[in-house]
């Protein structure tokens, strides 16, 4: 039985209003991590249609729309319902998809170089937040790397190239100093080891400032934390999906 079409379209214009002509388009369905795409015409508009994806599409499918030449970019999401399609124009901007791109990307290789790799720390309870769940379900020793921040006002894009800070903070818990201390050195160790990966994906410029330590009792135990600031200039290449 065919699909029934869904229409995305609209206008992809640069921060001063002019339109942007043949421009790549990719719509990605999250859901289904399939992609289409197209190439924006004269007039910088651009179809695409969700019945054309290999799966098709449900209601409550999350949908990205990117758009990108070599140096403008842009992006927008929205979750399908209903029914005949919606007009989705894009306004791009030097770094306009880059700071979410970079976000979750950087944060993932980090985790998974922590967790999975040969450079891998002793400890498997590695999270991207504390909460009383994790505590109660592993409890310690606990590793977080939180989701980085990115330097808005530094980032920079020329033809394609995107240069930015990225700020991971990394707390470490455990049941004495001595214990946190040693744990907290590993994760350094293992982050300064690594450097070749982080190059490859782009993260150079290492610096890692001790941050600030703290204690405090837990029933009759008493917990101890230190953290970590991993500081990288991001420089490469955006991959859209």
């Amino acid at each position: 039985m065919p699909i029934t079409p869904y229409l995305v379209y609209g206008i992809i214009t640069d921060t001063n209003s002019s339109i942007v002509t043949s421009s790549p388009v990719k719509l990605h369905n999250s859901t289904n991590d399939e992609i289409i795409e197209t190439v924006t015409n004269s007039s910088g508009q651009y179809l695409l249609d969700l019945a054309n994806l290999t799966s098709g599409y449900s209601s409550g499918d999350t949908i990205y729309v990117y758009a990108r030449n070599s140096i403008y970019v842009g992006e927008t999401t929205f979750t399908q319902s209903g029914e005949g399609g919606r007009e989705t124009n894009i306004t791009t901007s030097y770094g306009g998809i880059t700071l979410a791109t970079i976000r979750n990307t950087s944060w993932k290789v980090i985790y998974d170089i922590l967790q999975s790799s040969s450079f891998k720390i002793s400890e498997d309870s590695i999270f991207s937040a504390m909460n009383d769940g994790i505590i109660e379900d592993e409890g310690y020793p606990i590793v977080i790397i939180f989701p980085p921040v990115l330097s808005k006002n530094g980032v920079t894009l020329k033809n394609g190239l995107v240069n930015c800070e990225i700020n991971f903070l990394i707390e470490i818990y455990h049941t004495s100093s001595e214990n946190v201390k040693i744990l907290t050195d590993e994760v350094e160790n293992k982050i300064w080891s690594a450097q070749e990966i982080w190059s490859a994906v782009g993260l150079g410029n290492l610096d890692m400032p001790i941050g600030d330590y703290d204690w405090w009792t837990e029933g009759k135990k008493k917990i101890h934390r230190l953290s970590l600031n991993a500081n990288f200039m991001f420089d490469g290449v955006v991959s859209l999906p």
